[in-house]
């Protein structure tokens, strides 16, 4: 029985030591602290915003990253409505819609 065990705790070992927790995917540089951050529907995109008062948008399979600078004041959240279609509101109470059209947000 306690080479059973002894067994079992160094396959547990070794399997805790071969995963690792919060491993980095993708860095991205902003101006100011992230407010929110989602994925699209199907995982395509990935997108953020900023207190800096911009829209980040990255394309998930070529890491490219689009950023959409605003004049107002800074989106606080964001959701996807489809893979093509963001909405996002923040500070001034007014949502705005951001569509995907030829690869460009």
């Amino acid at each position: 029985w306690s080479k059973v065990c002894t067994t079992l705790k160094n396959l547990q070992i070794r399997e805790t030591r071969k995963t690792s927790f919060g491993k980095v995917i993708q860095e991205y540089p902003t101006k100011g602290w992230v407010h929110d951050i989602r994925f699209s529907p199907l995982g395509t995109h990935f997108a953020f915003v900023a207190h800096d008062s911009t829209l980040y948008v990255a394309n998930m399979e070529t890491k490219a990253l689009q950023t959409i600078p605003l004049t107002n004041l800074p989106f606080v959240t964001l959701w996807f409505l489809s893979e093509n279609a963001i909405v996002a509101a923040g500070c001034d109470f007014n949502p705005a819609l951001f569509t995907l059209t030829d690869g460009v947000w």
